[in-house]
Order: structure tokens, then C-alpha cells, then sequence
């Protein structure tokens, strides 16, 4: 069975591969649940997925590996201990996209 971050992992490079499977082209995120009802308002049309870490260290590694290996924008880690929401999202043209946590705007579903 695979770890929480393999599998967190596998289902965002699948979702990135079935929609647009430029990695340059979206976005790789960290959050807390508490900030995450506003990500889903602000995003809510664009391409999104989201899965809960269950721990921001799991959360940061998960975005680090996108961002640093494959390629996304993204941010630079968990804001807090409470940040175990790892997202992404295709980039729009027209959206600026911002790496501050306290700008970060996503929205989805956690699975």
C-alpha cells in the first residue's frame, strides 16, 4: 500500500497528466483547512484538486517534489503547523498567481 504522500502524489500527477499535462502550466500549493473554504470560493473555475497530508511536513514535501523537480509554480512550503492542505490548479491567462500563503487562491474538493 502505497504512503500518504505517494498517493497524494500519484493522484495530482494524474490529474495534471489528464488536463493540460504541462507541469509549467499550474500551480502547486500548500494551505490550512481553516483558510480552504476561501480557496474554493476564489478558484472554484479552474482546474483543481486538493487532498488533505495530514501533517504540513508531508503537505511541504508533496509541493516541494512539484515545484522542484517537476517543474510547477508553487509556493514555498507550510505557513503553519496547521497547513496539511497540498492543492493545484491549471494557471489561468488572465489570473495573476500568487506565491504569498496569505494570497493563495484555490479551490476544490478534499478527497
Amino acid at each position: 500500500m502505497p504512503s500518504i504522500k505517494e498517493q497524494i502524489v500519484n493522484e495530482i500527477k494524474a490529474h495534471i497528466q489528464n488536463n493540460g499535462e504541462k507541469y509549467g502550466d499550474w500551480y502547486v500549493g500548500v494551505c490550512s483547512s481553516v483558510r480552504y473554504k476561501l480557496l474554493v470560493e476564489v478558484k472554484a473555475k479552474s482546474l483543481f484538486i486538493a487532498r488533505q497530508a495530514f501533517s504540513s511536513y508531508v503537505a511541504t514535501e508533496v509541493q516541494d517534489y512539484f515545484v522542484d523537480t517537476l517543474g510547477t509554480d508553487g509556493g514555498t512550503g507550510a505557513d503553519n503547523s496547521d497547513a496539511d492542505i497540498i492543492y493545484a490548479y491549471k494557471k489561468s491567462a488572465d489570473a495573476k498567481e500568487q506565491t504569498s500563503p496569505a494570497n493563495d487562491t484555490s479551490s476544490g474538493i478534499i478527497k
